[in-house]
């Protein structure tokens, strides 16, 4: 298996407990991979990303799951849980894919799961994949607790594909999910269900 961990420190901005990035590749044949980083920054900082994953391709086969947590400091923006980003993608076999994240902050744009800029999620056989996100701490505005969008994708085969979110935030735009400008599919008999909750 692989397992990594990280924590952000505690002043400061861009303090990312878990970042990756520049085409790395992480591979396990039948093992888990298993990543889980909590943002830093203090009670003012920005951009304190818990898990932050750019052009990082990641592969399991046979039973191999792939489970991705993260969450945001609580700070004031961008304190994101889990980010993929920049064609990053996870691809499984039979296992699961699991996402979770937890954005924090006061201001906005303190999303729960971040799915951004062509990334691919993937499950070739039985395995599902789970995205579940939820922006809290009290922010303004544009909390999301997940947002799929750059033209990212999340395919399943025969396990089912659910996403789950539930936005965050006192004024507007806390909305559970946003699906921009990407696609969700099935292409056996997988379910697919979409369930978000918004903010008042």
């Amino acid at each position: 298996n692989l397992d990594i961990d990280g924590s952000g420190g505690n002043t400061g901005t861009m303090s990312r407990g878990v970042h990756m990035g520049g085409l790395i590749t992480l591979e396990s044949a039948g093992g888990n991979i298993t990543i889980d980083g909590t943002g830093g920054g203090g009670a003012t900082g920005m951009f304190g990303v818990g898990t932050e994953l750019v052009a990082v391709n990641m592969d399991t086969t046979g039973a191999g799951t792939i489970t991705l947590t993260g969450t945001g400091n609580a700070g004031a923006m961008g304190n994101i849980g889990l980010k993929l980003a920049g064609a990053s993608s996870a691809t499984t076999e039979n296992g699961n894919i699991t996402l979770k994240g937890t954005g924090n902050g006061t201001t906005l744009m303190n999303h729960g799961v971040q799915i951004a800029a062509v990334t691919g999620l993937e499950s070739t056989g039985g395995g599902a994949i789970t995205i579940e996100g939820t922006a809290r701490g009290g922010g303004s505005l544009m909390n999301f607790g997940v947002e799929i969008s750059g033209f990212s994708t999340a395919r399943v085969k025969d396990g089912d594909l659910t996403v789950k979110g539930t936005g965050g935030g006192t004024l507007s735009m806390g909305r559970g999910v946003v699906l921009g400008v990407g696609t969700l599919g099935s292409s056996g008999g997988g379910n697919i269900l979409v369930e978000g909750t918004g903010s008042t």
